[in-house]
């Protein structure tokens, strides 16, 4: 996707100030819907309201009309002028962050998704790189992937997971009366047996089955049979766009061993390897696909340890890595 322009961003901004004001003309409402029907200007307005919403603290009614009250109070007190001169300001803030997100944004990770309250407020989360194994009240282990946040609700009739980014192993303890159940959106994966995984990845909702099996469910569509899917023992599926593909076996090639948080690969591409790592790195990798094209590796690496995986595929595949800025690695082909 084309990356937005800071004048572009910048405008943006200045609308989205005039618009959050308590009294927008009808010429400013219309210039602003003319303004918008440019694609990539709509893009950027998304932008602005994205990163406003992170820095909303107000959550309750009583706060919510607090500060309602506050702002109508200075804006009978503010000219158009000092509104204009907020605007300024305040684009160039938004302008800074956002142009910040988008150089540390990598798969899987975000400055936005760091900042959001969800992630911060959850019950269990984990940071870039992180894997933390907790053991639920009923008996259950709960393994947390990296970047991770997780929301818990057991009570006597049902054991429920929120799946709010990340992925998530678990272990599931036996008890017949209370179901377990990882959900994400509208969907809802429930143990029948004892162990699964489930990765809210790029491409959708991907599901595992280790041990027994398990019932993934479209809660959008009244919970009918036909809109739920039963995934056996070493299999997999993956949810998006609220389809249900496949019943697939488990990708035995790259995937992740969650009781030893290694990243198991066998003949793989270094680049598709370097852009698993990347998920477990708190910094940037770079390099070039092109260079690297043609490059297969094999073995077993640290998800938990990423420069020490980094020296190892670097000495396996003839790689030079190199760290000479904080947080930043690149890995090039050995002349």
């Amino acid at each position: 996707m084309k990356k937005l322009s800071e004048d572009r961003l910048q405008q943006a901004a200045e609308w989205h100030v005039i618009l959050h004001s308590d009294d927008p003309s009808d010429q400013e409402v219309e210039e602003f819907e003319i303004w918008c029907a440019t694609r990539e200007n709509a893009r950027a307005y998304q932008e602005i309201e994205k990163v406003w919403g992170i820095f909303d603290p107000v959550s309750n009614k009583a706060g919510s009309h607090a500060v309602k009250s506050i702002l109508e109070e200075q804006t009978k007190v503010q000219s158009r002028r000092t509104q204009r001169a907020l605007a300024t300001t305040m684009s160039v803030f938004l302008i800074a962050l956002i142009g910040f997100n988008q150089w540390v944004s990598r798969p899987g990770y975000s400055l936005f998704a760091a900042l959001s309250p969800a992630y911060l407020f959850s019950d269990y989360r984990t940071g870039v790189g992180e894997i933390r194994s907790i053991t639920l009240d009923d008996g259950t282990e709960l393994t947390l992937g990296t970047f991770t946040a997780v929301n818990v609700s057991l009570d006597p009739s049902s054991r429920r997971i929120e799946l709010l980014r990340g992925e998530v192993d678990a272990a599931v303890a036996g008890d017949a009366k209370r179901p377990f159940t990882v959900f994400h959106d509208e969907v809802e994966v429930t143990a029948l047996g004892t162990r699964y995984s489930v990765h809210d990845a790029a491409d959708g909702l991907l599901v595992n089955v280790t041990e027994s099996r398990v019932r993934v469910c479209h809660t959008g569509n009244a919970q009918s049979a036909s809109a739920c899917t039963s995934v056996n023992e070493g299999a997999g599926v993956r949810v998006s766009g609220g389809e249900t593909g496949p019943v697939i076996p488990i990708n035995r090639d790259l995937y992740l061993d969650w009781s030893h948080s290694t990243l198991v690969v066998d003949d793989q591409p270094v680049t598709t390897v370097l852009n698993e790592f990347q998920r477990y790195y708190p910094g940037k990798l770079s390099f070039n696909a092109e260079e690297l094209e043609g490059i297969r590796v094999s073995g077993v690496f640290k998800v938990t340890s990423i420069s020490e995986s980094l020296t190892l595929l670097g000495r396996s595949a003839s790689l030079v890595v190199t760290d000479d800025l904080p947080y930043m690695t690149q890995v090039r082909k050995r002349k």
